[in-house]
């Protein structure tokens, strides 16, 4: 006996709850991962018409052995917001530590014991595999949401019956169920919704920065909510409510005179790295086993952990970088109506000298009849006052919608592609 472990090739596999068959085949697939069986990468139902170019770009060498993997090993994909997506290298010593560090937040936080979970979002992304991965080490099969079955939009209504259907398969089990804030607000507009909401131990938010006061609404209704932060490079959710996961760090790098600088992450459920990007570009990104370099840049809060934006999206204007994830912020706070924002740097031929200027579009609540109008007036005037004027849109438009990709997340690349189309048109 050498204690040598036998590498696996790689098995692409589809992980979907966009049928009963599926969902089944999925659970399989990942009951096999946890017994570490197989070395798995999760693709979704359409991939051979999205992104057909994804099992080949996840091969490590032009080998069957260079493309070995420890059994037990998971290749979360990055969403692919800013490019190719990142294959992230999680092992079962990663998975593990990612399920013991949440396990002792839930029973620290809210005494709550490994329980059932409900599936709301994708199951290839991180946030929906570790969802059902919870739930199967608990002992329990998740319950899959009827609209990710049904192919239908996401409702309170569906929300409210899934979690009876749930609570009726699990009865005395702890529940819980991972949203993204745009859920988070059907859910608040229904109160039979919202007492659903109650009946979960915990119910985890990410994907996307919470919009509003919706939070707040739903802990004053008795709802238990913890809100994330994480990626597929951290198996998941790694900072909960501004709190590190236990045995985990955040540090922030080369921080400016507010405090905020890039987050850096350390922790046992850290990645082992990316299946295909070049070693010397890795080792920039996680410097260290365990430690991961974020592009984001955030600042501590009371020793809270607070995420402004990220470091490649900063709009160099009149002097200065402004992070668009703080716009966006502010037009929702400020604007009556926003829903939901997008900001990006756009030229701006009458003042080269000064750079990029900020451009916005913006989806408002109902129908207002803004529709691709021009709104600039409304939302400066409307933030005037309550930010700072580095962070007045110069110029914005109403939308009816933005492009998303992945759970909750704005497209940032064609949605910057639609602020080009309107600037010009605008222009005097």
């Amino acid at each position: 006996m050498t204690g040598t472990v036998a590498l696996l090739p790689l098995q692409p596999t589809v992980i979907s709850a966009e049928s009963p068959e599926l969902f089944a085949s999925s659970l399989t697939a990942l009951k096999r991962l946890l017994a570490e069986e197989v070395a798995l990468l999760p693709l979704p139902t359409d991939w051979r018409s999205t992104c057909p170019d994804l099992p080949e770009q996840m091969r490590a060498g032009s080998s069957k052995e260079a493309d070995a993997m420890a059994p037990g090993t998971l290749i979360a994909c990055t969403s692919g917001s800013t490019g190719t997506p990142k294959g992230a290298v999680l092992g079962p010593r990663q998975l593990t530590a990612s399920a013991r560090a949440t396990e002792a937040f839930l029973d620290r936080e809210f005494s709550g014991a490994p329980g059932a979970w409900l599936l709301t979002l994708p199951a290839h992304h991180i946030a929906g595999l570790q969802v059902m991965l919870r739930s199967l080490r608990a002992g329990y099969a998740p319950l899959a949401a009827r609209n990710l079955l049904e192919h239908t939009p996401f409702s309170a209504t569906g929300f409210a019956a899934d979690t009876r259907a749930l609570a009726e398969a699990y009865p005395g089990v702890d529940l819980y169920t991972s949203l993204v804030p745009a859920q988070l607000e059907r859910i608040a507009a229904d109160p039979a919704a919202v007492q659903a909401l109650t009946r979960y131990t915990c119910v985890l938010v990410g994907g996307a920065a919470a919009r509003g006061g919706v939070i707040k609404k739903m802990a004053e209704a008795g709802a238990h909510i913890a809100l994330t932060y994480g990626s597929s490079e951290t198996a998941g959710g790694m900072v909960y409510n501004g709190q590190c996961l236990p045995g985990t760090q955040v540090r922030i790098d080369n921080a400016d005179e507010r405090g905020a600088g890039r987050v850096r992450i350390t922790g046992p459920m850290v990645a082992a790295g990316y299946r295909n990007v070049d070693a010397a570009v890795a080792a920039e990104v996680f410097p260290a086993p365990g430690e991961y370099l974020t592009s984001d840049i955030g600042m501590l809060d009371d020793g809270k952990l607070q995420i402004l934006g990220r470091a490649d999206r900063a709009i160099n204007t009149g002097g200065y970088k402004v992070l668009p994830e703080e716009v966006e912020k502010a037009v929702c706070q400020h604007v009556p109506g926003a829903q939901l924002a997008f900001a990006a740097g756009v030229e701006d031929p009458k003042h080269p000298e000064f750079g990029e200027s900020i451009g916005a579009l913006v989806v408002l609540h109902g129908d207002s009849g803004e529709s691709t109008a021009e709104i600039t007036t409304d939302v400066r005037e409307s933030m005037r006052g309550h930010v700072g004027r580095g962070l007045l849109p110069r110029r914005a438009w109403a939308v009816d919608e933005l492009p998303t990709i992945g759970p909750g997340k704005i497209d940032r690349q064609r949605a910057a592609a639609m602020l080009r189309e309107y600037a010009p048109a605008g222009d005097d």
